[in-house]
């Protein structure tokens, strides 16, 4: 149990290795460029259908950079009470 507590610095405590929780957020941004490029590639015809999938896509990436955003940048107060009673 010491060795979990040890892996996860960054956000103080919050579940996940820091390892994972980057790749997470790494491997969210690596598909919104990848959805942005094939929605405006200057040289790929996209059918209606298709254009219309990947728009509702980018909104659903664009709602999520808000919680990854919340997740690296917003210190809690809640989580650090609850470390700070643990040690």
């Amino acid at each position: 149990m010491k060795n979990i507590k040890q892996a996860d610095i960054v956000n103080q405590g919050d579940g996940l290795p820091d390892w994972m929780q980057f790749t997470i957020s790494l491997l969210m941004f690596a598909l919104f460029s990848w959805v942005l490029y094939l929605l405006f590639h200057p040289t790929l015809e996209l059918d209606e259908k298709h254009r219309d999938l990947l728009n509702i896509l980018l909104g659903g990436f664009i709602a999520m950079f808000g919680k990854v955003i919340d997740f690296w940048f917003k210190q809690g107060n809640k989580k650090q009470g609850d470390i700070k009673n643990e040690k």
